[in-house]
This record gives structure tokens, sequence and C-alpha cells, in this order.
């Protein structure tokens, strides 16, 4: 069986392809005021499920859902705001809009992976291990 630091580590790399899978319907949400709410759920439900989810054995449940909503958090904001002056580029009729939007599509992604083995290193794993059967075999001890 996996350690739960390296299923913590897999739920890092799956939540990144999954913000490459989901950031296309995402943006495609964003032409809208009204669509900025849908546009967030579609990219940051998933990911944020993705994350805690792997991350409940490693550190736990509180800070899973913690780390998960911060990495979530920044990765939605960066996007939110990359993405409007990607838009705003593009309206002025600049020619840089190829390269910024390449940029856009980039950015959860990137995002997801280094924030998520920035807080591997930095949040500290559980201590107790309720969960686990201790090596006597005992299951009351």
């Amino acid at each position: 069986m996996p350690s739960p630091r390296k299923i913590a580590a897999a739920g890092v790399v799956g939540a990144a392809v999954l913000a490459a899978c989901l950031i296309l319907p995402a943006l495609g949400r964003l032409a809208t005021v009204d669509g900025t709410a849908p546009a967030a759920a579609i990219l940051g439900v998933p990911l944020a499920a993705v994350l805690a989810g792997t991350g409940m054995r490693h550190y736990g449940p509180g800070r899973a859902v913690a780390v998960a909503l911060a990495v979530t958090a920044v990765a939605l904001a960066a996007t939110g705001a990359l993405s409007l002056v990607v838009a705003v580029s593009a309206l002025n009729g600049s020619s840089t809009t190829l390269a910024a939007g390449v940029f856009l599509l980039g950015t959860p992604v990137t995002l997801v992976l280094a924030l998520g083995f920035l807080a591997l290193q930095l949040v500290p794993a559980r201590t107790d291990d309720r969960l686990a059967i201790p090596a006597t075999g005992n299951r009351i001890a």
C-alpha cells in the first residue's frame, strides 16, 4: 500500500491534469459577468475535491481541506485575473494575445503543481494515526 504522502503527491499531479482539462470549459463561461461563479465552480470544485480527498490521510481532515481550499483559491484568483488581462489585451488589438492565451492555459496547472508540492513540504503531516491498526495486532491497544 502506498504511503499517505505518495497518495497526496499523486493527488497534486491528478489535480493539475484535471485543471488542464477543465480550464477551457471554465474560460468559456467567463464571457459574461454572470458566468464567473459557474466558471469558478467548474474549475474549483473538482480541484478542491481531488486535493482534499487525496491529502486526507497525509494531512488529516482539517489540514487537507485547508490546503485544498488555499491551493484552489490561489489558482482561481490568478486564472481569473490573467483572463481579464488577456481579454483587455485582445480588445485593444494587441498581437501578443496568442502568447497570453498559452500562458493563461498553463497558469492553473503550474500553480496547482507548485503550491501543492510546496504544501507537501511546508504543512506538517498528521501525527496521530488513529485509522491504522497497531503493530501488535491488538485493535484496542
